[in-house]
This record gives C-alpha cells, structure tokens and sequence, in this order.
C-alpha cells in the first residue's frame, strides 16, 4: 500500500498558525495531524534539527530518518506536520530546510506568512502579554523592541521575516510544485480561496476545512482597553502584590469591556 504524503507546515508564527493548529487540521476527517513529535517519540529528531553542525552527522541523520519512516506505516490518510517555529532558527535558513529534507524525504511544504510591516507589529503586540506578569519584566517601548530585534537581527524575528529567502530554501530543495504560500490576508478576507488552496494542496476536502475555519481565531490581538488597564496596573499596583493582582479573577462585566472594543495598534 503506497503511503499518503508528508506534509509539513514550518510557520511563520503570527500568521494564524494557531487557529490552524488547534481547531482545523485537528478536527478534519481526512487529515492525520500529528503536529509535532514529542521528543521520546522520535530518537534523536531535535539533536538533528537543532544540533550544532559539529555533531550533523549521516549515521545521526539515516537513523532518525528511517525512525521517521517507521511512524508512517500504516497511515491511510495525508500525514501533516505543524511547527512554525522551524523558521526560527538561529542559522541560515537553507540548514532547516536541509534538515527536514534528509529526515521527512520527498515532503510537501506550506508556509504561512504576512505583510511584513503587519506581522512585526502583531509580533510586537503578542510581547506585551508579558504585562499580565510583570514581576519578570516591563515590555519595551516599540523602539526599543525594534531596537532589540535588530541588534540581533540574525536569530530575531526580523531574520525569520525575509519570507523570500525561506520560501527559495524549500523551493530549492523540495521543487516548486512541493511547496504552497499562503498569505494570512488570503486567511482573513478571502477564506474561500484560501481554502481551497490550502486543502487542495492537501488532497483532502475544501468545502469540510472551510466549516472548520468559520469564526476561529487563536490568540486574538490585545485589546487597546485591556493593554492600558494592565499597563496601569503594573505601574501602579507595588511589586510585592502583582502575584495576589494576578490570581484575582475580575468580574465577567468589567472583563468583556475591557476585552471589548478597538484592538490595540503599536505607535
């Protein structure tokens, strides 16, 4: 019996991975999602992905592979794989690639990305979550996150937006017919053609992967009302009491007005 395909998704975060991840591709009929493996169930997957290259060897690699191999038998439906945080790394962004190359084999690849300009600032935003637990620190000024970014631009999240040089690294090493982009503004104003993009790059039903998107979404963006109460509050509220603050469960009211109304946007 000829196995289904491999498909994996490498990300990018902030592209509504999320959504996808935990409420579609779980609850399709005809996907087998696996996310990602635990680090027990694969010997040796993220000493591969993520070894320095001293220790990337063709013994390592061959093992891990046929391990790989091994979970797939048996499948009757298309295998999907989901980590956006593959292109995260900390190296060149071909050596991910490479590396999924040698241990998935002939693989299909989606890739999620987003109006860079867009993306930054909503991964700005997702950083102010650190608000809602300040005794481990203040979020920066947009300044000086960007700041920060750039300083270490080659591991930060202005290095995992060149979308173009990620996307050549797959094409290169998987071919073009192997690997689907797609925009998360496609996701948001035109989840039709979405949808069949996505899921006919799959080979699995479109018209069921819609059903499953309407009115998902993972993670929404802070609310402006929200972020300046929690703001204020880590301002004023003495460190010593922030634990206690946190515990504290607001009225349902107070929460869905302060969740409520315009979402928040960097300056």
């Amino acid at each position: 019996m000829e196995t289904p395909p491999v498909i994996i998704h490498v990300g990018v975060s902030k592209t509504g991975t999320s959504t996808l991840q935990e409420e579609v591709f779980p609850s399709h009929e005809g996907i087998d999602f696996r996310f990602w493996p635990a680090e027990d169930q694969i010997p040796q997957l993220y000493d591969c992905l993520y070894a320095d290259t001293i220790y990337d060897d063709e013994a390592r690699f061959e093992a891990c592979a046929q391990a790989i191999a091994g979970s797939h038998r048996g499948a009757t439906r298309p295998i999907l794989y989901s980590r956006e945080h593959l292109t995260h790394q900390r190296y060149e962004k071909g050596v991910m690639a490479d590396r999924l190359r040698r241990l998935f084999g002939k693989a299909r690849i989606v890739i999620t990305i987003r109006n860079q300009f867009d993306w930054i600032e909503s991964s700005y935003i997702w950083d102010q979550q650190i608000l809602r637990t300040p005794w481990q620190g203040l979020p920066p000024s947009m300044e000086g996150y960007l700041a920060g970014q750039w300083k270490e631009r080659w591991r930060s999240r202005l290095s995992s937006g060149d979308f173009g040089a990620i996307v050549r690294c797959y094409v290169e090493l998987f071919g073009r017919e192997n690997v689907c982009v797609l925009p998360f503004e496609e996701f948001v104003g035109e989840p039709d053609l979405f949808a069949r993009r996505l899921f006919g790059f799959l080979d699995v039903d479109a018209t069921h992967g819609r059903a499953l998107m309407e009115g998902k979404h993972r993670n929404p963006r802070l609310g402006a009302r929200e972020r300046s109460f929690l703001r204020w509050q880590a301002w004023l509220v003495p460190l010593a009491l922030q634990r206690l603050c946190a515990r504290w469960r607001l009225p349902s009211p107070l929460t869905a007005w302060l969740r409520g109304g315009p979402r928040y946007r960097a300056p």
